[in-house]
Formats: C-alpha cells, sequence, structure tokens
C-alpha cells in the first residue's frame, strides 16, 4: 500500500472519529448523561492516534489543515441542520473561506 493511500485513509478515519467525538460531546452538553462524556473521551482516543499517524505519512501543514478545515465545516453543518444551532452571516462567509484556503493549500489555482 502506497504512503498516499495510507494517508487519505488515516485522514478520513481522523475525521470520522473526530465527528464521532464532537457529536457525542454535544450530546452530552444537551443531556447531561455522563455515558456520552466517556464515549467522547473514547473516540477522542481514537482522533488523537489517527491524527498521529496522519503526521507520520503526511505533511504536518497540508494534511492536518486540510483535516482540520473539513472537521469544522462537518461539525458546523451537523450544528446547523442536526442541532439546529444558529450561525451568524459573517461565519458562513468564514466558512466558505475555509473552502477557499483548502484549494490554495491544494495548490489547485497554480494548475489553472
Amino acid at each position: 500500500m502506497s504512503n498516499t493511500t495510507i494517508l487519505i485513509t488515516v485522514m478520513f478515519l481522523n475525521l470520522v472519529f473526530s465527528t464521532i467525538m464532537d457529536v457525542l460531546a454535544k450530546y452530552w452538553n444537551v443531556t447531561n448523561n455522563i455515558i456520552f462524556f466517556y464515549l467522547s473521551m473514547g473516540a477522542s482516543i481514537f482522533t488523537m492516534f489517527f491524527y498521529i499517524c496522519m503526521i507520520k505519512y503526511g505533511s504536518l501543514t497540508i494534511s492536518t489543515t486540510v483535516t482540520l478545515l473539513l472537521t469544522i465545516i462537518i461539525s458546523v453543518s451537523l450544528g446547523y441542520f442536526y442541532f439546529y444551532e444558529q450561525v451568524e452571516t459573517v461565519q458562513w462567509v468564514g466558512i466558505f473561506l475555509s473552502f477557499v484556503s483548502i484549494l490554495l493549500m491544494l495548490n489547485v489555482f497554480s494548475k489553472i
């Protein structure tokens, strides 16, 4: 298996466990059920493990930045559509700019 395949797999798993951790933490906040706290902490261990693997197989600057931006986008989307949290217009602008920053980090505009 190539390093690129491993990196993409590890980035995906980091993103999945990070999202699970965020949702469980929100459930803990909403329900005050301590079980969600412990489940969130368990998911954070896996998130950190895959983050460390991501650094091993990819660059710290690009792979972690892309993954963190995708985590923010997914978390905001879940908060807005699933938990019905309010997002201000200026925050939507920030989310849009995070998309642009991903494209800049991946050097997409230099290929045009």
